[in-house]
């Protein structure tokens, strides 16, 4: 009986070489997707707790504006521990993501304009800003 194994010197190693390159080819692409679900879903997280914080801050501030038309002040300032107040009251304990930059209030006779602006470093492209303009 003929050793059918004696011809094919050296198949066996190719075909452990080539399996091999397929299982880390695989392996790579697997990663590569996980990889990018994942940056998707922190980016996601973030936005959502930073849109979170935009509706906090301008859902508070209005309930000030409507309950305090007259009496309304632009009081509104930022401290150190990334809170947003509103004279002593506090607004919002704003994310660790989100970072509070100017804040602008004008009062006239006839309405009052707030600007606080959020950004995201994570985010550079989206807009968090809080914008109120509300009619006396």
């Amino acid at each position: 009986m003929k050793n059918i194994f004696r011809d094919r010197k050296g198949y066996m190693l190719v075909e452990i070489v080539l399996a091999s390159a397929i299982a880390f080819g695989i392996a790579a692409y697997m990663i590569n997707i996980t990889i990018k679900v994942k940056n998707k879903n922190d980016d996601m997280l973030v936005e959502m707790q930073a849109a979170t914080d935009r509706a906090i801050i301008t859902n508070k501030l209005l309930q000030y504006l409507e309950s305090e038309q007259d009496t309304f002040t632009c009081n509104i300032g930022k401290n150190s521990n990334n809170q947003l107040n509103y004279g002593s009251k506090l607004l919002d304990n704003v994310s660790s993501y989100v970072k509070i930059g100017n804040v602008q209030c004008n009062k006239t006779t006839s309405d009052i304009k707030i600007n606080i602006e959020l950004s995201v470093p994570q985010l550079p492209d989206k807009n968090f800003d809080v914008l109120i303009n509300y009619v006396l």
